[in-house]
């Protein structure tokens, strides 16, 4: 076979094989579907403020279709697009990645935290003392011995200054002895009411900030607001008596108590607060009823009932869950313990069994020596607080053994914010 002849034989087999080829359907591709998804990491924390990245990883390597659908089982919480995960508030969430192809899914624990900054312990020493009415002229309101002007008075100062409370309650301060506590101990802001409530001339209302505006010196509570620390918002005053917003006598005595109040703000940590100074009614008032009928209950009562009008606490009873901090202190003329206590011990807690380092000592001395006589009906209770420290102040290192028929009292507390 010649060249020529062997040339034109591959032609016609080249053109022969084409043309059956094109007579042919060509295969497809063959698809390689997904098997498995998994994330990295598993379980992710962050702060409110910054994004993390979970990473999928798809296999087999040449699976024909790799998509991750990426989507947030609480978008409240935290949202994520392509892996970036945005947070949105405190909370826990998963992010969920899904594979276009087979539907495979694989999940991230995600939880959010607050960035903002952990609260702070606000220190705060709370102080309330029955002063015992004192420094009439003629001397008629004092206990022989235990004079205001020439026993009590220097002793009952140096005192408030070695203890330096930064918050002092006052109960029966006459004019005189706050006028001498205002010229002899600073960096107080002072608030006064007079139990009659009786006003001077050209006073249409109590002045809380101005003793001055009370026509006689008698008994008044008294609220002493470190001035560096906190500033007074609002105030009031109530009777306890079967009519609290008037001058009255309570429940059928001759006794005639008020509770003074104020709304405080802590200057620091900016936040406010109540105070509620009272003196209860002593049981041993002259009642206009036979038999003597308990008067301790509706002094606590009536307490309760005005603060929860004033808080706007609308608790039935119970301590409830009002976050708001509340002081309630003073004489009670009561023990903590008795029944009739029930109402101020089902809204409140008492310093004096939950501080950490307790005292418990007696309050009230009567001026006796015998301590067996003592009893205890000075109290401080709360909420929303944390109490560390309580003490009955009756040590005699301030020149004289009583500062007072009763004893001072003091508590440290924190508050949490």
């Amino acid at each position: 076979m010649t060249l020529r002849s062997i040339s034109h034989l591959v032609s016609v087999c080249l053109m022969a094989g084409l043309i059956h080829s094109c007579g042919e359907k060509v295969p497809a591709q063959t698809q390689i579907h997904v098997q498995s998804i998994t994330v990295s990491p598993t379980e992710l924390t962050l702060q409110d403020q910054t994004k993390g990245t979970v990473t999928a990883t798809v296999l087999p390597e040449n699976a024909t279709d790799k998509t991750v659908l990426w989507s947030s089982a609480n978008t409240g919480v935290a949202t994520v697009e392509n892996g970036i995960v945005t947070p949105v508030a405190p909370g826990t969430t998963e992010i969920i990645a899904k594979t276009a192809d087979q539907g495979l899914v694989s999940k991230c624990k995600v939880t959010v935290t607050s960035s903002a900054p952990e609260g702070k312990a606000w220190p705060l020493r709370l102080m309330t003392f029955n002063i015992l009415q004192g420094g009439k002229a003629d001397g008629s309101t004092d206990t022989a011995g235990h004079e205001w002007d020439a026993v009590r008075k220097t002793p009952c100062l140096n005192m408030l200054k070695d203890i330096n409370p930064d918050i002092i309650l006052l109960q029966e301060c006459r004019r005189e002895q706050l006028k001498f506590l205002k010229a002899n101990l600073a960096g107080y802001n002072y608030f006064s009411y007079a139990k009659d409530g009786v006003l001077a001339s050209g006073y249409s209302d109590g002045d809380a900030t101005n003793d001055a505006s009370f026509k006689n010196g008698g008994q008044r509570n008294v609220i002493l607001l470190r001035s560096s620390m906190f500033e007074m918002k609002e105030w009031g005053r109530f009777w306890l008596s079967e009519n609290p917003s008037a001058p009255s006598k309570g429940f059928g005595t001759s006794g005639q108590k008020i509770t003074l109040w104020l709304k405080v703000r802590h200057l620091a940590g900016g936040f406010d607060f109540y105070l509620f100074n009272t003196h209860f009614i002593p049981q041993s008032y002259g009642n206009a009823v036979t038999p003597v009928v308990d008067v301790i209950t509706p002094c606590a009562e009536v307490n309760i009932k005005q603060m929860k009008q004033i808080l706007g606490d609308k608790t039935v009873s119970g301590k409830g869950n009002d976050p708001t901090v509340v002081f309630f202190a003073g004489d009670l003329n009561s023990s903590n313990t008795s029944a009739r206590m029930a109402s101020v011990n089902d809204y409140l807690y008492r310093a004096g069994d939950l501080a950490e380092k307790k005292d418990e000592s007696k309050t009230f001395n009567g001026f006796r020596a015998d301590r067996s006589t003592w009893t205890l009906i000075d109290h401080i209770y709360y909420k929303n607080a944390v109490p560390k420290v309580y003490k009955v102040v009756n040590e005699e290192t301030y020149g004289t053994q009583f500062l007072s028929d009763h004893f001072p009292v003091y508590c440290d507390f924190e508050i949490n914010r």
